[in-house]
């Protein structure tokens, strides 16, 4: 298997949400990974210095990148835990741990669509943006 999680609740969820091909039977040469990476997202790491980790600066990374293809003039924008899995790796539990100190932190805000069972984010711009100008 490519990837090998060391926590074993985790570990099942990725099991279960990873889309690899078994490559351990197959050649891979370096020129080959061009295609086996293509997706990748941007990462500053400022944004895990005012989000207090690694993964919260993964999660406000990849929202910031949503926030600036938004079309709410609010900069509201909705993403599954599928999505954000399949975007960042980070699983459910990882997830609402990270939405939940963003939250306290003011850096960012939820809201749920009970009628359409969908969670919305954004960006707290202003706080964003004063956190950032102080790192």
């Amino acid at each position: 298997m490519l990837l090998s999680a060391t926590n074993s609740v985790d570990s099942s969820y990725f099991q279960q949400h990873l889309e690899v091909d078994d490559i351990s039977s197959q050649a891979l040469e370096w020129d080959d990974l061009e295609d086996v990476l293509h997706q990748r997202i941007a990462y500053s790491p400022i944004l895990a210095t005012i989000g207090g980790s690694v993964q919260a600066g993964i999660f406000l990374s990849q929202a910031y990148y949503w926030t600036e293809r938004t079309k709410n003039p609010d900069g509201w924008f909705y993403k599954t835990k599928d999505d954000w899995f399949d975007e960042t790796k980070l699983t459910r539990r990882q997830l609402d741990t990270v939405v939940e100190r963003l939250v306290q932190k003011g850096l960012i805000s939820t809201k749920y669509d009970g009628t359409r069972h969908t969670l919305y984010y954004r960006l707290n711009k202003d706080v964003v943006t004063d956190a950032v100008a102080r790192h």
